[in-house]
């Protein structure tokens, strides 16, 4: 029995249902051809000492390169009949197929997190299974890509506006 499962993404809410084994298989066939190149990438920057989260950002930057404008084409053409949507908090469900090109036209971010929810939502017992935890792989790269917040100052007032040394 396929699940479906419910994704808040800025503002609306994505059920995702889980595609039917054959479109399955072939979308994971299309994946993997993409991510392996991806995995082999980030595992010998591991090898050759780098730590996770350069590994991760280089395993990203492959798999982005390895991923064609048509492969982006079928995910998103695959997924979209599988997916309701709404904003957030109300009983609205419209069938996303039908409005794709409008509904993410300059919100690509939120086109992204879509189609990575809906990865999630087919293909996270896969990865599970084989013991790669895609989540934190993800979530090292973000954090690595994340501006670092600059520490509040515990100088006094007044103090010099110099540079900090070895600036």
């Amino acid at each position: 029995m396929r699940e479906s499962r419910t994704h808040l993404i800025n503002g609306f809410s994505y059920t995702i249902q889980q595609l039917g084994a054959k479109d399955g298989r072939r979308v994971l066939a299309r994946l993997l051809r993409s991510v392996a190149g991806a995995a082999g990438e980030a595992s010998d920057l591991v090898k050759e000492g780098s730590n996770g989260a350069e590994a991760a950002l280089a395993g990203i930057a492959k798999l982005v390169e390895n991923l064609s404008d048509a492969d982006v084409d079928y995910l998103c053409d695959t997924f979209a009949p599988t997916t309701l949507y709404g904003p957030e908090g109300k009983d609205v469900q419209l069938q996303l197929k039908d409005s794709f090109n409008d509904h993410f036209a300059g919100k690509y971010g939120d086109m992204v997190r879509w189609l990575w929810a809906a990865l999630e939502t087919n293909y996270a017992s896969f990865f599970d299974g084989l013991g790669l935890d895609v989540g934190a792989w993800v979530e090292k790269a973000k954090n690595a890509m994340s501006p670092t917040t600059p520490k509040p100052s515990t100088e006094a007032s007044g103090s010099s506006s110099s540079p900090a040394s070895g600036a």
